[in-house]
């Protein structure tokens, strides 16, 4: 299961971030990287370091499986803000595109402006508002790095430059 989705409030921020697009979620091939502990390969310091954001992040936790991790402020923050770093192993290239290409159209779709990040990846687009999502593929593998909250203080664009930054991160380190 590709899980994207940050727990933050604001407009929505692209296709039904909690689930894949239908055509591109391969049958049992779509597995969480089991070897990859994301809180591990990304640290706090690193998330906190890219921050477009003035409350600083503070708590860090496990997702459902290792390779997903949020960062998040103090439950007692005046302003709710989070990143989610997930990895996802598709199975193949070809599960890869094909989630690539329905992911990109279910934005599209929602009316979210698209854009296409250079030099991240095989391919990589960023989209949203308030929640706003860089997603990069590379070889077998999706990469999403979604960031949500402080809106509209927090540009879209800062979350995006962020988002791009942790991805680019995370396929640094990969082994």
């Amino acid at each position: 299961m590709l899980v994207s989705a940050v727990g933050c409030g604001g407009a929505p921020a692209g296709p039904n971030l909690t689930t894949a697009p239908t055509a591109a979620v391969p049958t049992a091939a779509a597995t969480e990287s089991a070897e990859l502990d994301m809180c591990e390969l990304i640290s706090l310091g690193d998330v906190q370091a890219v921050s477009p954001f003035s409350t600083p992040l503070t708590e860090v936790e496990r997702g459902l499986v290792p390779g997903m991790c949020t960062y998040s402020s103090a439950p007692d923050a005046e302003e709710h803000v989070s990143v989610l770093l997930s990895l996802t192993d598709l199975g193949t290239a070809e599960n890869a595109a094909a989630h690539r290409n329905n992911y990109r159209q279910a934005a599209l779709d929602q009316g979210h402006q698209v854009t296409d990040i250079s030099g991240l990846g095989d391919a990589a687009i960023g989209f949203g508002t308030d929640l706003v999502g860089v997603h990069a593929w590379i070889s077998t593998l999706a990469i999403d790095a979604n960031l949500g909250g402080e809106w509209p203080d927090t540009t879209d664009a800062s979350k995006i430059a962020a988002a791009t930054s942790l991805a680019r991160t995370i396929i640094e380190r990969l082994p």
